[in-house]
């Protein structure tokens, strides 16, 4: 598996920061603040990694509208993984 390519909303980089453990370097670029979408590219065990951890946080949770938001990013880094890959990023 290739890098993975995808954008995040603020609110979702907020909650990979707060829940999805990112190394030193991606931690850095979603601390940008940029109100709109702001594209990464992980390699493929980063981007499991990154699924892992949003899972766990949403299974883990107590608060239903924390695992909704965390059950929605999920879905969403699922559906960008599935795509096929697209060189004009």
């Amino acid at each position: 598996m290739g890098p993975i390519r995808f954008s995040l909303s603020l609110s979702q980089r907020e909650l990979v920061l707060k829940y999805g453990f990112p190394t030193a370097a991606f931690e850095a670029s979603l601390r940008t603040f940029v109100p709109k979408p702001v594209e990464f590219e992980l390699v493929g065990f980063q981007f499991e990694e990154l699924l892992l951890a949003i899972a766990k946080a949403a299974n883990h949770t107590k608060d239903r509208k924390l695992a909704e938001s965390l059950d929605d990013l999920h879905e969403y880094l699922e559906s960008v993984k599935e795509e096929p890959e697209d060189d004009d990023f």
